[in-house]
């Protein structure tokens, strides 16, 4: 007997309501929490808030940066007319020595002055300069000095009327009196400047030595931006723009140039719009070379003096984690935390320049802690919310189980005490033990045939929606507690006394199989759908256990359980703002669908404004793009009425891919379908387009490259290739074709460059890389000092602005006349932008070019509209035409028209010498294929061969 009870209750302690309920909410809680975890900590949430933290640090330094090369560049170094106007002082001969000489200087730095305190007042600068080169002298220290006026004004802000807000730092006594303006603390007659420090006389060295060096820079691009310093003398540091002025005899006779102080400049630079805890930091640093090291200029900011002092370099080097981040090295101790920062450089001087080598940079700085404080705040809270959500579902899941498991231990403890032949009373259960229930009948089941109505008012007292019968081998009559009948739907009359027929009861339970819709496999379990004309339907779990012909059965409410199951399944499948299946819901109905096909649309809302739709089961294609017709018709004509009573008509791109026709997996099926809609956004918008294979194979590398035609007009990552144009007569080269060639690994060829650019309505980037490159390329070639042409590839539909124009124009007016241009471009231009691109050429004295005559897109129409110089016959009409009949006649055509009209005809293309011979005997002018040369970046001489070949077939032809 003790043997028994330890086995009952070894048994119950490993199946207790306890375990049954804390096992499974502590799996489901750690489960619960591992997934969030991942989720958040792991699945990018936490990056992609640092990635925003670096975002938004780059944004605010580049707008920063914006502002200030702005000021720098069209403001502060803006010297005209001022430049002009003094220009106009000079004398034509070179000024005398001795006091005559010094009488002229004077002079001209008296009509001088009154256009240096305008450009002062013009230019909002602290500071104005001339200083004469002639005159040089040197004081009893040994001090270079200099014949010049400096004027000074502290307050660029506000002015004054009798210039008594300014200042004369440097002048000649008798041009000081004649100003009436005060004198500086530091005044000196002379500039003097100490010849071992070279740093604090390069604002006048650095232009001075420029101009002498490059004769042929204009003054303008010998312009230089000195690194901070202090003049000899001085109490202020500054940094200065100067540049070299110049007499008609193209002869330096004075630096030129503005002041601005280092207090000044960090008002410009608000470090407070960094972080609002004001602990950003900007540096002005300038670097030579590609190394990430910069010349301390100029902070701002408290933070960066605490961290690091008098700096006179920082250096830093690229995050691989975040790509436009970079970190300090900071060489100092005592400082644990990283400091990061965006870079921005400035772009102060054109390219080939004296002092293009000189990178001027801003760089915003923040310490990690500020930077990505807030992602780190994020992950620290996810992990205590994480504990403590964890303490408090252990605690809530011990407190679920004890209040639950306590009253049926109580319960079936009063059961197993109680005496059969007395009533029972027993408290009032809050919920049932279904297992343990049925448990206590089955050890009760000797005395549930004596006491059935007995068990009925237990049950009833309990206060649970629950019901039991038991049958027992050696009976005919199936024992039924009172609810048991009425909670399967049957009529209360059946079983009154608390037991029914066998038979009857084993028909009654045949009719419930109609109202079945789960159960476990072997029958033990099943739930019911209990219908009621007048009442919601009900579902009841019916347990059976069978043990020697020992039946007994439990049957409990479960209505609740179902309502809410069912609530988050449709949660969990349906977007709760149209009520459409969302994207899980949509994935698993997808590869249902796939295996079994229905005659049935599916729709889903996947994100935002994004919606997937699937048709189905359907018969025919033609049946499915009718009815894609009639929903692409609904859109259109759909209003969407807007709340001051104005409308607008909706619009949706939509792209289409087929099954199997366009593939055979639901995967494929999508990625191609996006593309598609892709295509549709891309150029006529609005539409409802069918996926493409050829324009995928030639355009999905669009989706990925989208960052890469930034980086190649930014960093400029192109080189010019050259191929000769020889003369189709003697085989003498008469012009160079510059042909662009991409260094980036991601970009293949110059046709991606023009798609990804037109994809990205970067065409004009690309149109001024050409010019500005080209050109500069070709200047470089020993050739260009001779009258050879050079043919630049233009882009129809593009037309330089104003500023890119004056820069071609001013840079390269020594070849314009020989540049000859190539309209070129996938899509004809319209009449208008072929025009002005006529008129451009026409005031740079260019040459036109027709290119890929031919090809479809430059047809006869084109031709007659462009009446170009030139027409490039397309390679498509080149290749094989010694033995085409059609390509001849095509080309005897075009030459027919061009004669007597002064246009040439070049062929492109030739790859053999029967094709060069033909094209030389119908009478092309000139001639360009790999068969000549191939393009290079110095092009070699044309073969000796190829032009002995040239010139026998012209004579050929000639006799």
């Amino acid at each position: 007997m003790e043997r028994k009870k330890t086995k009952d209750k070894s048994r119950r302690s490993g199946n207790s309501i306890m375990n049954r309920i804390l096992i499974p909410v502590i799996v489901a809680l750690f489960v619960q929490a591992g997934l969030f975890s991942v989720n958040i900590i792991w699945g990018g949430t936490i990056e992609k808030l640092n990635h925003n933290a670096f975002d938004i640090l780059n944004g605010a330094v580049n707008n920063r940066r914006n502002y200030l090369q702005s000021e720098m560049l069209s403001r502060w170094s803006n010297l005209d007319p001022a430049s002009e106007n003094i220009r106009r002082t000079f004398s034509k001969e070179p000024i005398q020595i001795g006091e005559a000489g010094t009488l002229l200087r004077n002079e001209i730095l008296s009509q001088s002055a009154p256009e240096l305190i305008s450009l002062l007042r013009r230019n909002l600068v602290i500071g104005v300069f001339l200083i004469l080169t002639d005159g040089e002298g040197r004081d009893e220290e040994g001090q270079m000095q200099k014949h010049g006026l400096y004027i000074r004004d502290m307050d660029p802000a506000t002015n004054s009327a009798n210039n008594s807000d300014l200042l004369l730092l440097h002048a000649p006594v008798c041009i000081s009196k004649e100003l009436g303006i005060p004198l500086d603390s530091n005044w000196q007659s002379r500039m003097s400047f100490d010849p071992d420090d070279l740093v604090s006389w390069n604002y006048y060295s650095k232009p001075y030595e420029a101009a002498l060096k490059y004769p042929e820079i204009e003054e303008k691009d010998l312009g230089y931006w000195s690194p901070v310093f202090r003049a000899a003398g001085d109490s202020l540091d500054t940094i200065t723009y100067s540049m070299p002025l110049r007499d008609q005899n193209g002869v330096v006779r004075a630096i030129l140039g503005v002041e601005l102080s280092v207090d000044y400049l960090s008002k410009q630079m608000p470090y407070q719009e960094l972080n609002q805890e004001k602990q950003g930091m900007y540096f002005v640093g300038v670097a030579e070379g590609e190394e990430l090291i910069f010349n301390t200029q100029l902070s701002t900011g408290p933070v960066f003096k605490h961290r690091f002092g008098m700096a006179k370099q920082m250096s830093f080097t690229q995050e691989d984690e975040y790509a436009d981040s970079y970190r300090v090295i900071d060489n100092t101790s005592g400082h644990k935390r990283d400091v990061y920062g965006c870079i921005q450089y400035f772009n102060l001087y054109n390219t080939n320049t004296p002092f293009e080598n000189e990178r001027w940079a801003l760089i915003g700085m923040l310490d990690d802690e500020e930077l990505l404080g807030f992602s780190q705040g994020v992950s620290g809270s996810i992990w205590v919310t994480w504990g403590i959500s964890l303490v408090l579902g252990l605690t809530a899941a011990w407190a679920a189980g004890l209040s639950v498991a306590h009253p049926i231990t109580r319960l079936l403890k009063q059961l197993r005490e109680s005496d059969p032949r007395r009533p029972l009373e027993l408290g009032k259960l809050k919920i049932s033990e279904i297992d343990e229930l049925s448990g206590a009948i089955e050890t009760l089941s000797s005395r549930v045939a004596r006491e059935a109505s007995r068990l009925s008012q237990i049950i009833d007292m309990a206060g649970v929606e629950i019901g039991a019968f038991e049958t027992q081998p050696d009976s005919d009559r199936v024992f039924c507690t009172g609810h048991f009948f009425e909670m399967l739907g049957f009529y209360s009359e059946q079983a009154t006394d608390g037991t029914i027929d066998k038979q009857e009861f084993d028909e009654l339970m045949e009719t419930l199989n109609g109202q079945v819709e789960d159960g476990t496999e072997d029958g033990s379990t099943k739930i019911l759908r209990i219908e009621h004309p007048a009442q919601a339907p009900r579902w009841v779990r019916l347990r059976v256990v069978s043990s020697n012909n020992h039946i007994t059965g439990v049957v409990s409410d479960v209505t609740q359980e179902i309502l809410k199951r069912r609530k988050i399944e449709r949660e969990r499948d349906y977007d709760l703002l149209t009520d459409l299946l969302n994207r899980r819901a949509f994935s698993v109905e997808l590869k249902k669908r796939f295996s079994n096909p229905q005659e049935q649309t599916l729709i889903a809302r996947m994100s935002g404004d994004e919606f997937y739709v699937l048709f189905s089961g359907y018969s025919s294609r033609e049946e499915v793009q009718e009815i894609i017709h009639v929903l692409e018709d609904g859109v259109r004509q759909t209003i969407f009425f807007l709340p001051d009573n104005t409308s607008i008509n909706i619009r949706a791109s939509a792209g289409i891919a087929w099954y199997p026709d366009h593939a055979t997996s639901y995967d494929k099926l999508l990625k191609y379908a996006d593309f598609a809609m892709y295509q549709v956004k891309n150029t006529t918008k609005g539409e409802f387009g069918e996926f493409d294979m050829e324009h995928y194979k030639r355009d999905s590398y669009l989706l990925q490259n989208q960052e890469e035609i930034n980086r190649l007009i930014d960093k400029e990552k192109v080189t010019f290739h050259f191929q000769p144009i020889v003369d189709a007569r003697n085989g003498e080269v008469f012009g160079y074709e510059a042909l662009m060639r991409p260094t980036l690994e991601s970009i293949k060829s110059p046709g991606e460059v023009l798609l990804l650019a037109k994809s990205q309505s970067k065409l004009y980037g690309i149109e001024r890389l050409t010019w500005r490159q080209s050109l500069a390329a070709f200047e470089k070639l020993p050739e260009a000092a001779s009258s050879i042409r050079i043919f630049v590839n233009s882009i129809a539909s593009q037309q330089l602005n104003a500023k890119d124009e004056k820069y071609i124009q001013e840079r390269f007016s020594h070849l314009l006349p020989r540049v000859i241009i190539e309209i070129t471009e996938e899509e004809r231009s319209t009449e208008m932008e072929t025009r002005r691109k006529l008129e451009w050429a026409a005031k740079w004295n260019c040459q036109i070019a027709l290119d890929d005559f031919g090809t479809g897109y430059n047809s006869d129409t084109a031709l007659l509209a462009t009446m170009p110089n030139f027409v490039k016959l397309d390679i498509s009409i080149v290749r094989n035409i010694d033995n085409d009949a059609n390509r001849r006649k095509l080309l005897q055509n075009l030459l027919s028209y061009t004669e007597g009209r002064d246009i040439r005809v070049i062929a492109e293309g030739v790859e053999t010498y029967e094709e060069l011979r033909t094209l030389i005997s119908l009478g092309v002018d000139y001639l360009q294929g790999y068969y000549i040369a191939r393009p290079q970046l110095q092009p070699a001489p044309i073969p000796e061969q190829i032009v002995q070949e040239i010139q026998d077939a012209y004579a050929a032809v000639s006799e």
